[in-house]
């Protein structure tokens, strides 16, 4: 936790409009985990707790004051994409005595497929696997497991509709 708001101090005041920088700040938090991929980019304002938990893969974003609590194992695929104030926490407090306590946490691990999009303010909750092309819509909070290529929105979120997987799309872009 040290070194991560380290990390936060000293690159707080770089520009996050240049992806120079949001790759830097990803270099340096994927230096604490124990397998970071390449272009992993980090914005301003971010937190992430418990580096030692994490695994990212490849071409991973994630957005300005998105909040990562990892007290277990968090594994990120290929290419998602991490919305704005995003929370991706995998302890929940425990319910005692007739009482929340602080002190003690249930933990669970969170998975998130590769290609996916957690849209902003989006919530994750200890133990839940997103699938591969996933989409979680703003604002929403998940709870059970999402699989693959599906939508989800709501609180708690709920499919929305599925999504095959799309072969052959091209970007504006592409030239040919």
């Amino acid at each position: 936790m040290l070194y991560s708001g380290l990390v936060r101090f000293v690159l707080k005041p770089a520009l996050d409009e240049i992806p120079f920088l949001r790759r830097f700040r990803g270099f340096c938090y994927g230096l604490a985990m124990p397998q970071c991929g390449s272009n992993f980019q980090v914005s301003s304002d971010a937190i992430l707790w418990g580096l030692e938990h994490m695994r990212i893969g490849d071409d991973v974003y994630v957005g300005p004051g998105a909040v990562f609590i990892c007290l277990e194992s968090l594994t990120v695929g290929d290419g998602v994409l991490i919305g704005p104030h995003v929370v991706v926490s995998n302890g929940n407090h425990l319910y005692r005595d007739g009482a929340y306590q602080v002190a003690e946490n249930e933990v669970a691990p969170i998975t998130i497929g590769a290609g996916s999009w957690i849209g902003a303010n989006a919530t994750l909750l200890a133990g839940v696997t997103i699938g591969k092309g996933v989409l979680v819509g703003a604002n929403s909070t998940v709870t059970h497991d999402v699989h693959d290529h599906d939508s989800v929105g709501g609180v708690p979120a709920r499919s929305l509709r599925s999504m095959p997987p799309v072969q052959g799309i091209r970007a504006r872009h592409d030239p040919r």
